[in-house]
């Protein structure tokens, strides 16, 4: 019906990088082809682990200059 809906989790409940991320994940999201809406979830459990992250993200958070 062209909505995808995504969950997801942040580091931890008050990370101050929230709405910034939520944003950019609905852009990135609403940009697929086919996808007219993007709802996003934040979600709690799981909780987050530094096993989550693929190695591009790993790789891309080190050039950030971030301890993965």
């Amino acid at each position: 019906d062209g909505t995808a809906n995504v969950d997801m989790t942040l580091t931890y409940t008050g990370c101050p990088a929230r709405e910034m991320l939520l944003n950019e994940v609905k852009q990135s999201v609403s940009a697929v082809d086919g996808v007219e809406t993007a709802e996003i979830t934040l979600v709690w459990s799981p909780g987050w682990t530094v096993e989550m992250v693929t190695e591009q993200g790993k790789k891309s958070l080190r050039e950030f200059g971030l301890s993965v």
